[in-house]
């Protein structure tokens, strides 16, 4: 007589193998495009950061301007603050907004010969004005590209001090 042997036949074995290899790239394929996704949405955040700390900064100090000091398609240079109340413009009271027109470089926002960045990943930057020699409007546009997601936003500040 045969006696029954407790255990797993050599198929059952084979049939559970792939069965947890199944499993296991499910997971694996689920883990990936997570992390994908995760990726994409910090660089995304991280655009959309950019471009609104550019934008407000940047129209935050062209609403107090006192003087325009020379306006550039991709600079503008501008009295801000008359800190010591002279009436007269001095080189810690001058402000700049300029961009070196290289695609990934940081808009640069300059108090005197202090320079900072205020946006990073600039693909481009553009200001228009209304009138020429008595701009009272500036227009804005500022695009932000890192990796393949890229963001523009566009704006138009009055200069109330002007």
């Amino acid at each position: 007589m045969l006696k029954k042997q407790k255990g797993f036949t050599l198929i059952e074995a084979i049939i559970s193998m792939a069965m947890i290899a199944i499993v296991l790239i499910i997971i694996f394929i689920a883990f990936t495009i997570g992390l994908r996704t995760f990726v994409i949405e910090q660089s995304q955040s991280d655009v959309t950061f950019e471009i609104n700390q550019g934008i407000s900064f940047l129209k935050r100090d062209l609403r107090g301007a006192l003087e325009i000091v020379s306006a550039e398609p991709a600079s503008i240079t501008f009295w801000y603050k008359d800190l010591n109340g002279n009436s007269i413009r001095e080189a810690n009271e001058t402000l700049n907004y300029s961009w070196s027109g290289t695609p990934g470089d940081s808009l640069i926002r300059s108090i005197g010969s202090d320079g900072r960045p205020v946006a990073n990943y600039v693909y481009n930057f553009e200001l228009s004005y209304d009138t020429p020699g008595d701009i009272k409007i500036v227009n804005v546009k500022l695009v932000i590209q890192k990796e393949s997601i890229i963001n523009t936003a566009e704006s138009s500040v009055s200069l109330r001090n002007l």
